[in-house]
């Protein structure tokens, strides 16, 4: 099991719990793209293909709901990776 594995089981196994950290780094390993905020703003935009993904920087655990959404994003992805695994060989 790689690194990115462990890294979205230790976050499907506690949604409640996420730092913005362990989400950011789990994205980041995923190939998303990040755009920081310039001045000011809070939004964390994470972009991969059409998976778009806007993100708080909130202290100390981010929304139960935006981990799950996340988590759907990396499940459709996974499934993606997998189909195109199939069509190669």
């Amino acid at each position: 099991m790689g690194s990115r594995e462990k890294r979205r089981r230790k976050v499907e196994q506690s949604p409640r719990q996420v730092r913005f950290e362990d989400l950011d780094s789990l994205l980041r390993a995923y190939g998303f793209q990040v755009r920081r905020p310039r001045r000011g703003g809070s939004h964390f935009f994470y972009c991969r293909g059409r998976h778009v993904l806007s993100v708080p920087k909130k202290r100390p655990h981010l929304k139960e709901y935006l981990v799950r959404r996340a988590l759907a994003m990396l499940h459709e992805i996974d499934a993606e990776e997998a189909r195109e695994d199939e069509s190669r060989g």
